[in-house]
């Protein structure tokens, strides 16, 4: 394809860090990290981590963050926001870490047609025991920020990710992934990141059928 200039839907999690990986491995010109945040502007929608935490990854990883809140009574998704504003400098494609919820990557696709960006799914159709291992081996550290109620227990937030965890998720059946929401994490370093993000851990809160660990700037 050669070289691109793209965005990078960010979350701060795993899968967006290796899709990220991925195309600027294969010669992308990545130019901004783009988050959602809910409607207090605080934290992102997807991960519940804060913008603070969400800047000094993407200050260590040299990219600038552009953070879009939902905003009250706008029936529009804030990444079309983002999406047009990543188009208007000069941005053609759009990187996501998607890996096999098709209705998702429709809506995506549908996204880039109204935003005029041509999306990228380097993690497509992977095996996501593969790619989790992978994102591992490769030097990222993650660590476990929600877990889905009723699915996992709450004494597992605030581990890093590692091969244990991965091969006690597959023994309950669970995707290691994660990719069936069954958790989500927080990348705090790894090689493409200058030095690691500090954090420290406050509490537990419940969200959407989510038991969240809150963190902050250390």
């Amino acid at each position: 394809m050669g070289k691109v200039r793209a965005f990078c839907s960010w979350s701060g999690g795993k899968d967006c860090c290796l899709a990220l990986q991925e195309s600027l491995r294969l010669g992308h010109q990545v130019e901004v990290l783009i988050t959602i945040l809910e409607n207090n502007g605080i934290r992102s929608s997807s991960h519940g981590l804060p913008v603070s935490l969400l800047t000094a990854q993407s200050q260590r990883i040299g990219l600038e963050l552009m953070a879009v809140a939902r905003e009250a009574g706008d029936p529009e998704h804030p990444l079309y926001r983002g999406a047009r504003a990543a188009v208007q400098r000069g941005c053609t494609h759009g990187v996501f870490g998607d890996i096999h919820v098709e209705a998702h990557r429709e809506w995506i696709e549908e996204a880039a047609k109204s935003c005029g960006f041509q999306p990228l799914f380097p993690l497509w159709k992977r095996p996501t025991a593969e790619l989790t291992r992978e994102f591992l081996k490769s030097g990222f550290r993650a660590l476990i920020v929600s877990v889905k109620k009723d699915v996992l227990p709450e004494d597992i937030l605030g581990r890093v990710l590692d091969e244990g965890i991965l091969q006690a998720l597959e023994r309950k059946g669970l995707d290691p992934g994660g990719e069936n929401g069954e958790y989500h994490t927080f990348v705090f370093d790894g090689p493409l990141f200058e030095r690691a993000v500090e954090f420290r851990a406050t509490d537990v809160h419940e969200h959407r059928g989510y038991r969240i660990l809150r963190l902050l700037p250390a």
